[in-house]
């Protein structure tokens, strides 16, 4: 069979597309790499990890005299701060950009391919108002705006001869300080556009829900263990995943001026953009939690809610037979009451099997994980600190 008969004799229930749309059609960076380099996530995150790694991390400070990885673990040079976002957060969050673009149409096609809604041609318009929406040039400009911005800040404040905590490779290697924030300004970029397709991701959750709520359709036995609606539960472990690694950068870097210091590790806001990142950070991450599942929640309990409400009725109906008949001739009773019996263990049966959340129990379990990260990174250092000599 040639590939032009099998496009034919595809089934029509196959109305939406196999693999997910992309959404960064309008992003310079993303076409750059993912269509001219033909670039996927890992292919990204291998070379980001050689170039923010070894490159920035080791080599270029060896050739250039100020590589110092002996003597007490708080005055190696780089710190760890450094070595955790070269070797692990920077590389992941240009990884989980270039993923992003195909997670967030997994989502939605996700929700199509498990007929999650009755009224699948509205679906479509529906789907197609989502990528119109995200094929915008805006979003880059806004994106390349604000990592600007970040780059600023670092430079003048983080990275200026008045803070506290001096950065790794000396406040006058100019060459090293120009090629640390061009790496950057590259993943603030990634990262705000992150940020800017998450956002929109939850605003069309929020509208698909409001729009198409009624003909929500949970599937209590689906495979996804979330009445399929488990491709929002994918990602948003995945989503937090990297939002617990960002946490970690957090810690680490409020806890550089002890480590620096030896002794007792503690946390210290040395700098007024340390302070300003863990109050975004805390006011963004659970909002952003907020604002993705519970909207579903609430949407799937209603469904749920409508199931329990034509049982309760007939279960209410049939009491009244059975207090009547047990008033009178209690002939009908006995069978009266099997069927109370009968619609009792059906009630039971939708509140015990109907899931309200899209997250299934495994990836319940990965989120919570995600957020043993930080803590855990703590006790890494300070039993680093127990064994190397300060």
């Amino acid at each position: 069979m040639s590939a032009s008969d099998r496009v034919v004799a595809a089934p029509a229930a196959a109305e939406f597309p196999k693999t997910p749309f992309a959404i960064d059609e309008r992003d310079p960076l993303a076409r750059l790499l993912r269509l001219r380099l033909r670039l996927g996530w890992v292919h990204v995150l291998i070379i980001a990890l050689v170039i923010y790694g070894p490159v920035e991390k080791l080599i270029v400070p060896a050739f250039g005299g100020y590589l110092r990885l002996s003597g007490p673990f708080g005055q190696w040079r780089p710190d760890v701060v450094a070595f955790l976002t070269g070797f692990l957060l920077y590389p992941l969050i240009l990884a989980f950009y270039m993923w992003i673009a195909s997670g967030i149409g997994s989502v939605f096609i996700g929700l199509a391919e498990n007929r999650s809604f009755g009224a699948m041609d509205r679906y479509d318009s529906f789907l197609n108002r989502v990528q119109l929406s995200y094929d915008r040039r805006v979003w880059s400009f806004l994106s390349l705006t604000l990592a600007i911005a970040i780059v600023m800040v670092i430079h003048y404040v983080l990275w200026s001869p008045s803070a506290s905590i001096e950065i790794w490779f000396g406040f006058d290697n100019m060459p090293h300080r120009i090629f640390a924030l061009v790496l950057i300004g590259l993943v603030s970029y990634a990262g705000m556009q992150i940020l800017l397709r998450h956002m929109l991701l939850v605003r069309w959750l929020q509208r698909l829900l409001h729009d198409m709520g009624d003909d929500l359709i949970i599937h209590p036995y689906h495979t996804d263990d979330a009445g399929g609606l488990g491709c929002i539960g994918q990602y948003a472990v995945r989503l937090s995943w990297l939002l617990g690694l960002v946490m970690l950068y957090f810690v680490a870097g409020s806890l550089l001026p002890s480590l620096q210091a030896g002794g007792t590790l503690k946390i210290s806001l040395w700098n007024p953009a340390v302070t300003v990142g863990w109050i975004a950070y805390i006011l963004v991450v659970p909002l952003s939690f907020l604002w993705l599942l519970l909207p579903v929640h609430v949407a799937m309990t209603a469904v749920r809610d409508r199931q329990l409400t034509v049982l309760s009725d007939r279960l209410e109906s049939q009491l009244n037979m059975a207090r009547q008949a047990a008033a009178g001739e209690r002939r009908n009773l006995s069978s009266i009451l099997k069927e109370v019996e009968h619609i009792k263990s059906m009630r039971n049966m939708i509140l015990e099997d109907y899931p309200t959340w899209p997250v299934s129990a495994s990836l319940r379990r990965q989120i919570s994980l995600s957020t043993i990260i930080p803590p855990a990174v703590h006790l890494l250092i300070s039993l680093a600190l127990s064994i190397i000599p300060t």
